[in-house]
């Protein structure tokens, strides 16, 4: 259910309502989603504690009229989870620039041109949780429709695209 919670408070305009929760022996890790034509969430769990969890994922499609289609993977149907998975630890989520307050930036020849956001391109999203700078925990969700955000949840979608079977319940 973190997932409802996550995707309502920070995306209620992209995501509806994901009504089929989680088995309760499974913990939430991370998660992405691509919004274009339906939306695709696949969400990663663990079971279990330290060097013996099971990592598991949960790929949900919600098509108009509000039905899930539900999908299950574990890592020993695909030990791909886990380096998806650990690929977000060396994922960098940027930074927060207010206009006109902080350094000014460099003349043009030194930094792109800004991108604008494509029309009717996809929205990626990708949230979890992770540390602040200082340590601190945090819950982080980030949305784009292009750059880093979009080639990570490619990425994820690419490696797990073999696994994926008939709708299943992790046992």
């Amino acid at each position: 259910m973190y997932l409802v919670a996550v995707l309502q408070a920070v995306t209620p305009f992209i995501f509806p309502d994901f009504t089929t929760p989680a088995p309760r022996d499974l913990s939430f890790e991370a998660g992405y989603a691509v919004a274009d034509s339906g939306t695709w969430a696949v969400e990663f769990y663990t079971r279990g504690w330290g060097d013996n969890a099971q990592w598991v994922a949960r790929r949900s499609l919600v098509i108009p009229n509000g039905r899930e289609q539900i999908t299950w993977l574990t890592e020993a149907d695909c030990p791909a989870i886990r380096s998806v998975v650990e690929t977000l630890n060396d994922y960098s989520i940027g930074s927060v620039r207010v206009p006109y307050l902080g350094p000014r930036p460099q003349p043009r020849i030194l930094w792109p041109q800004p991108k604008g956001p494509p029309t009717e391109a996809a929205t990626y999203t990708v949230w979890g949780r992770g540390r602040q700078a200082d340590g601190s925990f945090a819950d982080y969700s980030v949305s784009a429709t292009a750059g880093m955000v979009a080639e990570w949840t490619k990425l994820a979608n690419n490696t797990l695209k073999p696994c994926w079977t008939a709708p299943q319940t992790p046992e």
